[in-house]
């Protein structure tokens, strides 16, 4: 039997605060992914996005992870680009993708770290891939009946996104990220997204059903095959081991703090 190990929306600087101590931090950091290890680990580690805001602590985690696990596989979360402030728009010229182009390169030798990207990896005849997404508002104009100015609106005024990811709109890069996942999917055994497929899988109560909007996107048409997938999402903060068709759908996020207690990357089994 194969199996992975998973966690998405980590928000690492959440559990880990910063720390002008950068001795003190790099350890802390490092104490607090071996918490985030079961017992007896698969080989691979599946991160869907949202690892955290700080670059450095990103890397400090993914290098320990790296010498526990053979493969570690992450995408790119909205969360991933953001710019939190004054230093880090300054840093990054206000332009989000250049904090992402300084994550890979700070990565580069941790040679079994992928950043999925419309890529894939085979391990023992099984190939794993994928790429981030992002929302495309279709919620709200499908179900709801908004246009995409409208849903837009809602989106600046809930989103923290809107304020916080610099130098590109989000729909362009759905629009790219979409082809990335278009390139690789026919080949994919497992699917590795930040952004769920489709809002059938939302947590959100009728009340909260905005969100939607910019929670997921409309991808039934990547699981509507006969193809047995297995597809790991995050994002929405949720706790998931759900078939739809042939397809199972698999969410296990850390979350915040406030949201509920610390947790262990879940192992899957397949």
């Amino acid at each position: 039997m194969k199996s992975f190990d998973i966690m998405s929306d980590i928000h690492l600087d959440f559990w880990v605060p910063m720390d002008h101590n950068i001795i003190k931090l790099e350890k802390k950091t490092k104490l607090f992914a071996e918490s985030l290890i079961p017992d007896n680990p698969s080989r691979i580690l599946i991160i869907p996005g949202d690892l955290g805001h700080y670059n450095l602590q990103n890397y400090w985690c993914l290098q320990h992870l790296s010498s526990i696990y053979d493969y570690v596989f992450l995408v790119f979360g909205n969360h991933d680009y953001y710019l939190e402030n004054g230093n880090q728009k300054k840093k990054y010229k206000r332009n989000s993708n250049n904090r992402i182009i300084e994550m890979k390169n700070m990565t580069r030798n941790l040679e079994n770290v992928f950043h999925l990207e419309g890529t894939s990896v085979e391990i023992d005849g099984m190939h794993y891939g994928g790429t981030g997404m992002w929302y495309d508002f279709q919620y709200g104009q499908q179900v709801q009946g908004f246009n995409k100015y409208e849903v837009r609106y809602i989106w600046a005024n809930n989103s923290n996104d809107y304020k916080k990811i610099n130098g590109f709109l989000t729909l362009d890069k759905f629009e790219e990220e979409k082809s990335q996942l278009e390139e690789v999917i026919g080949r994919l055994d497992v699917v590795i997204t930040h952004m769920g497929p489709t809002w059938d899988l939302s947590p959100y109560k009728e009340d909260e059903s905005k969100h939607n909007s910019y929670y997921f996107f409309d991808g039934k048409e990547f699981f509507n095959d006969k193809k047995e997938r297995i597809w790991c999402f995050g994002h929405a903060h949720m706790e998931l081991d759900k078939r739809i068709g042939s397809t199972r759908f698999i969410s296990h996020a850390l979350g915040y703090p406030d949201e509920g207690e610390h947790k262990k990357f879940k192992q899957v089994y397949f």
